[in-house]
């Protein structure tokens, strides 16, 4: 008797904390979990809205409101992994007036029909 099961999407829960000391620095803690195992974790963030900048601040590329950047993150491993991440606003150039999106995708290892991905709780800042 042969048994088979679907390959299930994998699962991702991402908790936020912030220090008051340093409101543009956020820490990430995250759980992910797959019925076979992963291939991929990615961080995901982007500008909604886009602040007034100063031709000083233009020194690199002016932020664009939907393009999605992304970060790859060091792949979970087995079936059930632990992420930390943490996130420096600061070194992204964020303003008054920027309003960013962010979530974290996960990947499973699924060769044959296509990794499957699932996304963590969208999130919003805006200093």
């Amino acid at each position: 008797h042969l048994h088979v099961s679907s390959d299930q999407f994998p699962r991702i829960r991402a908790t936020e904390s912030v220090d008051s000391t340093a409101l543009k620095t956020r820490y990430f803690n995250g759980e992910v979990s797959d019925d076979y195992g992963f291939s991929q974790l990615t961080f995901v963030y982007q500008w909604i809205e886009v602040g007034e900048r100063a031709e000083e601040l233009l020194a690199g590329e002016r932020p664009t409101a939907g393009n999605a950047l992304r970060q790859s993150l060091a792949a979970p491993r087995g079936r059930g992994d632990r992420f930390f991440f943490e996130w420096r606003l600061d070194e992204i150039n964020v303003i008054q007036g920027d309003v960013l999106e962010y979530w974290f995708e996960v990947r499973d290892n699924d060769r044959i029909h296509g990794a499957k991905m699932s996304r963590s709780t969208p999130r919003s800042f805006s200093p």
